[in-house]
């Protein structure tokens, strides 16, 4: 996948080298966090294109924090957790999650789940990529409703990956408070 963006948000040093490595060399880039604290800092300032969220961090609970990232941001969030119970999973999935995997995990399995969140978040991407593998045309060729296409993301989908409910991708730039920021600075 060409330069999408994965926040890992795992504690455990061991799987988070696993999956950083798995990842990386199917050509992702990749941001770590080990604390909940860390992932609101690391939002913030990157617009990510998929969360991969442990239920159990050192300093808070992984459901509440994918509650607290899905009321502020437009982004699939993937649990891998060893919480695997019936009403775990229930739990991770109401509260915002948009696929679960319990650990102990298939690694191919992870990626196709990485994979398959990522087409479902930028489906207007993917039938980009159709038109032109199919029509194998330079820029400028008609997309599936008529619409241009050229060679890059539409920008309106890439500022969706990312953005915060309010505007961390606004058009001037400009950027709001961020309160992981602020207690850092605090």
């Amino acid at each position: 996948m060409e330069d999408k963006l994965i926040l890992l948000v795992e504690d455990n040093p061991h799987i988070m080298a696993i999956n950083d490595a798995a990842l990386h060399m199917r050509g992702y880039r990749i941001l770590q966090a080990e604390t909940a604290h860390k992932c609101r800092e690391l939002l913030c300032f990157h617009a990510v294109d998929l969360i991969v969220l442990d239920i159990l961090l050192p300093d808070g609970d992984g459901v509440a924090l994918c509650r607290e990232i899905k009321q502020e941001y437009d982004v699939p969030i993937l649990f891998l957790t060893a919480m695997g119970e019936n009403e775990d999973i229930v739990k991770g999935l109401t509260a915002g999650g948009d696929d679960y995997l319990t650990k102990p995990y298939d690694l191919e399995v992870f990626m196709a789940r990485v994979e398959a969140r990522l087409r479902a978040a930028h489906p207007k991407e993917r039938a980009v990529r159709l038109v032109h593998r199919r029509d194998r045309s330079e820029p400028d060729a008609e997309g599936i409703c008529g619409a241009a296409v050229s060679g890059a993301a539409p920008e309106p989908q890439r500022q969706r990956a990312g953005a915060v409910r309010g505007g961390l991708a606004a058009a001037d730039g400009s950027r709001p408070a961020c309160r992981a920021h602020d207690d850092l600075t605090a």
